[in-house]
Formats: structure tokens, C-alpha cells, sequence
């Protein structure tokens, strides 16, 4: 019995003898694996360089630089892997080509980054891209689809904040003063359509978020449900997210030839969710335009927020006003009781400077 649990003892240590190489990483492997880590640490410190540098000359109206700082910040995000950044860069680099005039290729590099954002699940992420998109249809003369982007947009943005709630009260406030112009925007362009009871509610948004941020009362103003989107809006949302979805599946296809065997299944594909998507889209432009018809004395009180209308109608003669200040302009929205139609919301925009000012909101962009 002895002898032969020496036998076994000495073939056990003669293979793992055998083992041992093939499981410890020679040096001149090992080395090379050093190399690679410092290598892709490198280009992670240089893209991120490039990344801010590209903020920076965009904030200076360097249009063309800042272009060129993201292009090659993308590059070298796409070889370490780096998806969170590779969608900032892509954002940095359509609003570079909107802030140039190319549209197309502006909401294109928008749309990958919204696609990448919700399948890394970053949230702010999507709520940038979403904003970005809003800002780009604007800027297009496309009032309708820009205020449905911006709905989704601070939708994400009231998820984020409900979450951030337990974080201190000055990281609270932080957040609140990156993405208010979200809020803002939205509701200038609803004012501007016409649509008051949906910016007043938008505003109801803000305010109650300062309320909290005053009293550090999580609490405060009650809760939110975001900035729904009509139902004729929801159904424009399903095609253009397929359209997202299959143009950044194209994009990876056609990345460097040879391209993948589903090129052309993509291609077709995505043809299809952009028919859909422009047939929803002009249905909700017509609809618009009828809604844009309507007097505002004849809208219900049930499409009221609560809240505002339980301020109103507590107390007689009470009128419940919203100012919105932008940068060329200010917006005063009031509520008013009438009569047996409960609460009526009017809105008066009011020129900022000597001379009457367009009323067309300008863009802003996130990154």
C-alpha cells in the first residue's frame, strides 16, 4: 500500500510539473500583457484629453477643432472599448456638425449614442442624447417631434432625480442645474404652440424641484409624474427606437470591410422603421395643427395638474402665475378661475431688450 501511494505521489507531482508552463505566463508573455494594460491606459488618458479638449473649443465657438478633437477621441475610445465614452464623443460630435449646418449626419452620431446609452443602461446618458435630438429637430423647424424628444428626455431626467434623492442636498442641486434647460426648452416650445396647460405643468416640474432643493424636504410639492407624452406622440416613439436600434446595428456592420452577412437585411430593415416612424410623424403634425386651432377656454379642467388646480380654486380671485425666464425672452403663464370651466391657464411672452425678439427658442446641447 505504501509503495503505491508513492507511485501515485510521484506521477501527481510529474504532471503537475507538466502543467505548471502551460498555466503561469512565460516573462516575455507576461510582458507583453504589461504592455497591452499600459497601452490601453494611454489611450484611455489620451482620448479623455481629447474629449475635453473638444468641450473646451466648442464652448469657444471652435466648431471645426472641436470636430477633430472628438473624431480622434472616437477612434481610440472604439479600440480600448470604452462604450459610456465612445457615446460622449459621439454626442460631442453631432452637436459639432449641427452648430456647422450638417443635420443629418448631426441626429445620425445622436441616435448611436442613444442607442448605446440604453444598452449600457446609462440613464444620463439617454437623457442627454434624447435632449440633443430634441435640440437638433428644433433647430430643423420641427416644433412637434422636438417636444416629444424632450419629453422623453426629462422623463429620464425625473427617474434620475427620484433616485438622487438621498444623495447630499449640493450634488441635488448640481444635477438639477445641468438638465434644467431641458425643462425649459420643452416648455418655451410648448408655449409657443400653444400648449400651455402641458408647459405650465413642466414648469410645476422645476418649481417643485427648487422647493425641495430650498427645504431639503425629499417630500416637498408631493410627487411627479414627468411630462407624458400625448398618445398620438407615444406612437411615434416604437418606430424610432427601431430605427436607432438598426441604424447603429448598420453602423457596426459597415464599420471596415469585409462587411457582416446581415448588411443588407439591416439595410432593409431600417428602411422599413423610417417609413413607419415619417408615417407617425406627419400624422402627428396634422394633429397638431388641429389642436393648434382650439381656444384654450374650451380645454378641461381634468387635463389640469392637481396640485395647481387645488391653488386656484381654494381661494377666490387667486391667481397662480409662472414665470419662465430664457435668454431672450420671458414667459408668464397664469391661472384664473372661471366660472363653471374651473381653471383657465393663459400665457403673454414678454421681449427682453428695446426691440421685439423673435420667439423661437435657441437650442442648447448637452455633453
Amino acid at each position: 500500500m505504501s509503495f503505491r501511494l508513492k507511485l501515485v505521489g510521484l506521477f501527481t507531482l510529474q504532471l503537475l510539473l507538466t502543467l505548471i508552463p502551460s498555466l503561469v505566463p512565460i516573462p516575455g508573455e507576461l510582458l507583453s500583457i504589461t504592455a497591452q494594460a499600459q497601452t490601453s491606459q494611454n489611450q484611455k488618458t489620451e482620448a479623455d484629453r481629447l474629449l475635453q479638449q473638444g468641450i473646451q473649443q466648442f464652448n469657444t465657438s471652435k466648431f471645426e477643432a472641436a470636430l477633430q478633437s472628438w473624431q480622434q477621441a472616437l477612434k481610440l475610445y472604439q479600440q480600448i472599448k470604452d462604450r459610456q465614452s465612445k457615446g460622449k464623443a459621439l454626442g460631442g460630435l453631432g452637436v459639432a456638425y449641427l452648430s456647422l449646418g450638417n443635420y443629418a449626419k448631426a441626429i445620425e452620431y445622436e441616435q448611436q449614442w442613444l442607442a448605446i446609452a440604453r444598452e449600457i443602461k446609462d440613464r444620463q446618458g439617454e437623457g442627454k442624447a434624447l435632449n440633443n435630438i430634441g435640440s437638433s429637430l428644433e433647430k430643423q423647424q420641427q416644433p412637434e417631434l422636438a417636444i416629444v424628444f424632450y419629453k422623453q428626455s426629462v422623463n429620464v431626467q425625473e427617474s434620475i432625480r427620484k433616485d438622487i434623492r438621498t444623495l447630499p442636498r449640493e450634488q441635488q442641486e448640481s444635477y438639477t442645474q445641468t438638465v434644467a434647460d431641458t425643462y425649459r426648452s420643452l416648455a418655451d416650445l410648448l408655449l409657443s404652440q400653444g400648449r400651455v396647460l402641458e408647459a405650465q405643468q413642466v414648469l410645476e416640474l422645476l418649481k417643485i424641484q427648487e422647493l425641495r432643493d430650498y427645504t431639503r424636504d425629499t417630500r416637498a410639492g408631493g410627487e411627479t409624474q414627468g411630462s407624458p407624452l400625448t398618445p398620438v406622440e407615444s406612437r411615434v416613439v416604437p418606430p424610432y427606437n427601431n430605427v436607432v436600434y438598426l441604424g447603429l446595428q448598420l453602423t457596426e456592420c459597415e464599420r471596415q470591410p469585409p462587411y457582416c452577412s446581415k448588411r443588407d437585411q439591416l439595410r432593409s430593415l431600417r428602411d422599413q422603421a423610417n417609413t413607419e416612424f415619417n408615417k407617425q410623424a406627419d400624422k402627428l403634425r396634422a394633429l397638431a395643427k388641429q389642436e393648434r386651432q382650439r381656444d384654450p377656454a374650451q380645454i378641461q379642467q381634468e387635463e389640469l395638474t392637481v396640485a395647481a388646480q387645488k391653488v386656484v380654486q381654494s381661494q377666490p380671485k387667486t391667481v397662480l402665475i409662472y414665470p419662465l425666464v430664457l435668454e431672450d425672452k420671458l414667459w408668464l403663464v397664469w391661472g384664473t378661475q372661471a366660472g363653471k370651466q374651473g381653471v383657465v391657464f393663459n400665457s403673454k411672452v414678454v421681449p427682453v431688450g428695446r426691440k421685439e425678439l423673435a420667439t423661437t427658442h435657441i437650442p442648447h446641447f448637452i455633453l
